[in-house]
């Protein structure tokens, strides 16, 4: 009887890690996180100031000293929206603006060197949320002249969920640091 419970025992703790780790894996694929920040160095605005689906660069946040696109990581890793480069209170932060990625476990953000490995990148912190608009403050000896690839990956898998676009372009004619130029592709 003593080696049929013990059996039954470690089949239940082998049961539940097996369950625990499956749900880790499955349930990004189910769950959405959704986030609305607010641009840094603005007011939260009031209700009714907007519209619902009016997004803060509308609302009078300064024009973004880079802009473009999200566009997929593959075929089965999806992402879509904008992302800016700006200053606000004397620092520099990436912002996306009606962002939807496909969700997944472990994901960050980077900003890589074009040719080099991902996580040889900097890396701005876990993704907040696959949908919505959301702020990462860069570093302040951010180079990102080296450093102009953003990208959505996933550590557990090493994939890349989203890049920017070669739709980079600039809005303002003030490089982010003296000389740079940073480039979504």
């Amino acid at each position: 009887m003593g080696k049929r419970s013990g059996k039954w025992a470690a089949g239940i703790v082998v049961g539940l890690v097996v369950g625990g780790v499956a749900a880790w894996l499955g349930s990004p694929f189910f769950i959405d996180r959704i986030v609305d920040e607010a641009a840094p160095g603005l007011m939260e605005p009031k209700q009714g100031m907007m519209e619902p689906n009016q997004s803060m660069m509308g609302a009078g946040m300064k024009d973004p000293m880079y802009a473009g696109i999200f566009r997929d990581g593959d075929s089965s890793h999806h992402a879509k929206g904008r992302v800016s480069l700006f200053e606000a209170d004397s620092k520099r932060y990436l912002r996306f603006e009606e962002f939807a990625a496909t969700n997944g476990p472990d994901l960050y953000v980077y900003l890589a060197k074009p040719g080099l490995g991902v996580t040889d990148g900097l890396n701005l912190g876990k993704l907040k949320g696959n949908m919505g608009n959301q702020n990462y403050e860069l570093p302040p000896d951010a180079d990102l002249m080296s450093h102009s690839q953003v990208v959505i990956w996933c550590r557990a898998f090493s994939v890349t969920f989203g890049t920017g676009s070669e739709d980079w372009y600039v809005k303002r004619k003030t490089a982010p640091t003296p000389g740079a130029a940073l480039h979504l592709l």
